[in-house]
């Protein structure tokens, strides 16, 4: 997400349509990072990918729809391979216009700055997101108040959770997906020789 976060604020400031996916669960596909994410404007500017394009197809007919939406993308072995996977598995996507996240959230995000977006997946307004930021400023609401409320309180939480990424807030219009967002840590070696060759070699991973 943090990839493709200044793509997103571009387009959104050109009143360019644009689409994101992002995986809300995932299951198999040999440990693949589930902050991955595919955005696609409506010019066919394409930005990041999705299980190596292994569930292009289904990701694109969600898309043509202008809606949110969350889809269930199951893909065997032999596909999975085929894409440059470890193995197949499953996943739950969200797919949904860039709009519909709050400003906060891509704009924290393209000065990479720790973000939490938390996401409504079903009803009538399934999509609708709301971003807060560490130091507790919000941007966006999930429409009834209590309900904000409540993603709010699993976002905050997130920030003191340094090893929970995403997760799924259960509250009274039905579940919210929240997750942090936040810059890799950057490692500056400085100096030559065996040790600094090892340590680069491991960062780079």
């Amino acid at each position: 997400m943090i990839d493709i976060a200044a793509h997103a604020l571009r387009w959104n400031a050109a009143d360019t349509p644009g689409t994101v996916a992002r995986f809300v669960d995932l299951q198999g596909f040999g440990g693949r990072r589930s902050n991955e994410a595919l955005a696609i404007s409506a010019d066919g500017e394409r930005v990041g990918s999705l299980l190596g394009g292994a569930a292009d197809e289904p990701i694109a007919a969600a898309m043509a729809t202008g809606r949110a939406s969350v889809i269930t993308v199951s893909i065997a072995d032999n596909d999975a391979v085929g894409c440059g996977l470890a193995c197949g598995g499953r996943a739950e996507i969200l797919v949904q216009p860039t709009t519909d996240i709050a400003a906060l959230g891509w704009t924290a995000m393209a000065r990479r700055q720790p973000v939490v977006v938390a996401t409504l997946l079903t009803g009538e307004h399934c999509g609708r997101s709301i971003a807060i930021t560490a130091d507790g400023t919000l941007d966006g609401s999930l429409g009834d108040p209590a309900v904000t409320l409540e993603a709010v309180q699993g976002a905050q939480a997130m920030f003191t959770r340094p090893k929970d990424l995403a997760r799924t807030v259960m509250t009274a219009a039905g579940p919210v997906f929240v997750s942090l967002h936040r810059p890799a840590t950057r490692v500056l070696v400085i100096g030559e020789a065996t040790l600094a060759d090892a340590i680069s070699a491991q960062g780079s991973l």
